[in-house]
Formats: structure tokens, sequence, C-alpha cells
């Protein structure tokens, strides 16, 4: 969104009915008439039978003037995890695999991406950006509880989480050997 911020006092306030993805602001020093650029990202996630070469692509949630990426089909393909925005941040989604029954998993109230799946469907892996720090790490949520707990630490980036067959070992990428200045 756009802020004005006062020059005398330091103080800012919302510009009220300019939503989010507001940018670019021009204002007129004659009118106090302000222009704006506003760019609304929509994705969604799609599905397609690759069994089938007549059928389309169908659209697997109502429609959502949020983002939902970053799909993975459970073991047994009756559910989709996901990243959705529909709550706010970027957390964890679940729905059946039609895109009905559609429920918020994780609460971490910041960015969670890449979504995995645990082989027997129980938890599923994903990593979250670390409060106030740009860093991400690997976290795992149970399902039924929604229970998530952070495997990762460090002032490092863990990303892009995948499991081991036999639900042993989360693999991740990690930019842990990369030369800090």
């Amino acid at each position: 969104g756009l802020w004005r911020l006062s020059i005398a006092t330091g103080e800012a306030e919302p510009i009220a009915g300019v939503g989010e993805g507001a940018g670019d602001p021009s204002v007129s020093r004659l009118t106090g008439r302000l222009a704006f650029t506003q760019v609304l990202l929509d994705q969604n996630l799609y599905r397609v039978d690759l069994r089938s070469r007549d059928k389309a692509p169908l659209q697997l949630l109502s429609a959502s003037t949020r983002r939902d990426v970053q799909g993975d089909i459970s073991p047994d393909g009756s559910r989709i995890a996901f990243v959705s925005t529909r709550g706010g941040t970027a957390e964890i989604w679940t729905s059946q695999l039609d895109g009905s029954a559609p429920a918020q998993l994780s609460d971490l109230r910041t960015a969670c991406r890449h979504p995995r799946w645990s082989p027997d469907g129980r938890s599923i892996a994903f990593a979250a950006s670390q409060s106030g720090s740009g860093r991400s790490h690997i976290y795992v949520i149970d399902v039924s509880s929604g229970l998530a707990r952070r495997l990762t630490s460090g002032t490092w980036n863990d990303m892009w989480p995948t499991w081991s067959h036999d639900a042993q070992w989360v693999y991740f990428a990690s930019d842990v050997s990369a030369v800090r200045e």
C-alpha cells in the first residue's frame, strides 16, 4: 500500500482506499491528486490428467484474488498442499485434490514456501522466512495437529525441502557454505 509520512512529525499513516500492490506514486501539487500503479498478482493452481490427451487443465481452487502456488500432491493422490496468501501472508494450505475444503495449515505469519508431503502423508516439510532476518529455515508441520517445528537454524538460507523415501531424512538446499563478507 501507499502511506503518507509527515516531514514535521515523522508519523506515517496509510492512504485510505489504496490497497495492496500500490506503488509508483505521483502527486499533483496543484490539485492534490495522487496517481499510482496497482499490481495485483493472481496465481492459481491447476491439474491435468496426464493419462488423457484430450483433457484440458482444471483450476483446482475456487477463484481467488490471492496467490495459490507451489502445489504438491499427497502420496495417496487425494489432497494437495500449497502456498496461499488468502489469509494475508504466504502460509501452507491443504485441500482435497479437486480443490474442495481448502484449509490453512500453518500460521507462522511469515513467507512459507515449497511444501512437500512426507511419504506417509502425515507431515509436510516447507521453507519459511525467519521473521526480520530475510533468511529461511526448514520446518515440518504435522498435518493432523497443525503443529510446526523448525528443523534448521543459523544465519543462512535453507530452501526446497524434499523427503527421503523412508521419511527419515529431509534434504534441502542451503547457502551455508557461501562466503560471507
